[in-house]
Order: structure tokens, then sequence, then C-alpha cells
């Protein structure tokens, strides 16, 4: 599933999300495409709102550790980093989504 991300924002979100904030806004909105980073070092902590060393930042000393087994391991609060695919997107208020520009690195 693709995801998304808009200047200003903290969070990356899908492409359903999106054409409801258009829909609402009634004006039609510009997103970065987004990838999961894979093989990366750091994680983001959905409670705490921060990026983490998912092998170092984590585990049993944090107040709000749950593992994903219920037992041990990651804690199901982490999750991926996105980097930008180098593509932005217009998202319309009738839910269509086009390339808008390509993005040079």
């Amino acid at each position: 599933m693709k995801k998304y991300y808009s200047d200003g924002g903290e969070y990356v979100y899908h492409k359903q999300w999106w054409q409801d904030v258009a829909y609402d806004r009634q004006k039609p909105v510009i997103v970065d495409g987004q990838k999961r980073e894979k093989g990366g070092e750091m994680m983001w902590c959905s409670i705490n709102g921060d990026f983490c060393l998912s092998s170092e930042e984590c585990g049993t000393d944090c107040p709000d550790y749950i593992p994903c087994n219920g037992q041990n391991g990651r804690c199901r609060e982490l999750k991926a980093c996105f980097n930008s695919t180098g593509i932005r997107y217009l998202i319309t208020e009738k839910g269509s989504v086009r390339i808008y520009k390509e993005l040079k690195e």
C-alpha cells in the first residue's frame, strides 16, 4: 500500500486518508510519495512520537513497552520509517490522484 506525506506534517498516511482531507477542505492537496525504509536503524515510536534506535532505546526499560508476541522482542508500537520516492502527487477533492511533479534529489 502506498503512503503519502505532506509538508508540515509528521505522519505518513494512505491514499484514502488524503482523499478524505481533500474532500473535507474542498480543495486539492499536494503530497509526497513515500516508501518504507528497509534495513534502517531508526524506528518511529507511535506512543512517544519520537525516533529511536530500535536495538538500543526501545525495550523493557521503556514504561510503554508492549512486545508484539506478548512476551519479548520488538515493541508493537515501533513503526517503520519512510523515505521519499521523489514523486509529488496531487489528490483532488473528487479523489483522483495524479503525478504533480518529480523531485530531483
